[in-house]
């Protein structure tokens, strides 16, 4: 029920310093109508595929920890601390081999377990806030959902292109305007 963001710093390739310096994904804050995603809303597939990754563990980011990740990653990239600041997520892969990455969940649906074959709109978790600053916070706020496609390790979608340009990508590969 969320859309596809316009805002370029809610797109790929959007610049990111506390992030080793760019945006990976889409950030989806609002349903169609404008309001904004809450806390708890469903998250749903986009495409069948097989569950790689459901963090159900996830162990709880605290603030000085968030603190200390986005100073150490401030012009420099760190792939553990990036998976730390997405927050729970759930990874699915699909059969050309893609993988779609849903980070920032609230909680990751029960039935949802690694090796798993999903179709689309099935519930992988909830929107939520891990990995934030307002989730070490428990503030409740800037609930959302940041999903990410991955072609292949080192490339996902809109890599290289404008924000715009990339949200043009993820329009077309779903149909959007």
């Amino acid at each position: 029920n969320g859309v596809l963001p316009t805002a370029a710093e809610l797109l790929p390739n959007a610049k990111r310093e506390y992030r080793g310096g760019v945006h990976e994904g889409v950030d989806i804050y609002h349903h169609e109508d404008g309001s904004p995603l809450l806390c708890g809303e469903p998250a749903l597939n986009a495409r069948t595929g097989w569950v790689t990754r459901a963090d159900h563990e996830w162990k709880r980011m605290f603030v000085k920890e968030h603190e200390k990740l986005t100073a150490k990653l401030k012009g420099e990239r760190n792939e553990f601390f990036l998976d730390r600041l997405r927050g729970r997520q759930v990874w699915v892969r699909c059969s050309d081999g893609t993988v779609l990455r849903y980070c920032h969940l609230q909680g990751v649906a029960p039935d949802i377990q690694i090796g798993l074959k999903i179709p689309p709109e099935i519930q992988v978790g909830t929107v939520g806030n891990t990995g934030t600053i307002d989730g070490a916070r428990e503030t409740g706020l800037n609930c959302h959902l940041h999903f990410e496609i991955w072609s292949k390790p080192g490339s996902y979608l809109g890599k290289g292109l404008s924000p715009q340009s990339a949200r043009r990508r993820y329009a077309k590969l779903f149909d959007l305007p």
